[in-house]
């Protein structure tokens, strides 16, 4: 790892607060989530490799619904310890920088869902169901006024 590399993701360390071992951005700023800020909810899939069942899962369940996630604005990304895919929604011309950290996802996967404040909302350690992620999304006070 050069010195460059290894000084950026000290600073990413610093400048991201840890959630059980996960650097999630408590601000849509940090990490490079500015483009979604105010406009889209994320939901970031740690995996520890792309090509893993969990993640698959979670894709068909995503796929199970376009239309109730585009009326949230969600938009789904997988990430590794090195990689950020996106998996549903609009993407920006670049991906997002999320990086890991530090400690691998319990079990090898875990869901964050994040508002559009840039706040974790709510984390799962397994595929979610729609019916679940519909629910801690439609709890949210913005979401709420949203449907009024």
């Amino acid at each position: 790892m050069s010195l460059s590399r290894r000084s950026l993701l000290r600073a990413l360390a610093a400048a991201l607060p840890t959630t059980a071992g996960l650097a999630i951005p408590g601000h849509a700023r940090a990490g490079g989530l500015e483009p979604y800020r105010w406009r889209n909810r994320l939901l970031i899939l740690r995996v520890e490799r792309f090509d893993q069942v969990t993640l698959a899962r979670q894709k068909s369940l995503l796929r199970e619904d376009p239309r109730g996630l585009e009326d949230r604005d969600l938009v789904a990304f997988a990430v590794t310890a090195d990689a950020v895919a996106p998996i549903v929604g609009a993407a920006p011309d670049a991906p997002p920088n999320l990086r890991i950290v530090r400690a691998r996802p319990q079990r090898g996967f875990q869901a964050v869902l994040i508002g559009k404040d840039g706040t974790v909302k709510a984390q799962w350690s397994r595929p979610v169901t729609l019916a679940d992620l519909f629910a801690a999304i439609d709890a949210m006070p913005m979401r709420r006024r949203e449907m009024e």
